[in-house]
């Protein structure tokens, strides 16, 4: 009877220990745990505060890039406007040049000239 006193004592002086160091671990592991997920919460909002800045500068840089765009077309477009009237006037004088090529085959002596090179 002593001995099986002893061994259950022994039994449950083991069995004490087994569950003190169980509730230890689990009780460390939790708020090893918990202060995982503190950490992990503080550094999602971090980012998600980053991210929400970059996503505003990504839109500050779409706009400016759309300004600039029009800016550059709004200036060719101008200034074709200012410009036009020149561009007009040259297009007479060129024009104008064309009718001197027929002028010169018409000249008695390009037709011999051009017989003779055999077009």
């Amino acid at each position: 009877m002593f001995k099986i006193t002893l061994l259950s004592n022994k039994f449950n002086k083991n069995y004490l220990l087994y569950i003190i160091f169980w509730y230890t671990f689990v009780y460390m592991v939790d708020q090893e745990l918990e202060n995982l997920i503190k950490e992990d919460l503080e550094v999602s909002k971090e980012n998600n505060e980053l991210l929400k800045k970059l996503w505003g500068n990504v839109k500050i840089s779409r706009a400016l890039r759309f300004l600039y765009w029009v800016i550059i077309l709004g200036i060719a477009l101008g200034s074709y406007y200012y410009v036009q009237p020149f561009i007009d006037k040259l297009k007479g004088v060129y024009s104008g040049f064309g009718g001197i090529g027929d002028t010169i085959q018409n000249l008695p002596g390009v037709q011999d000239i051009t017989n003779l090179l055999g077009n």
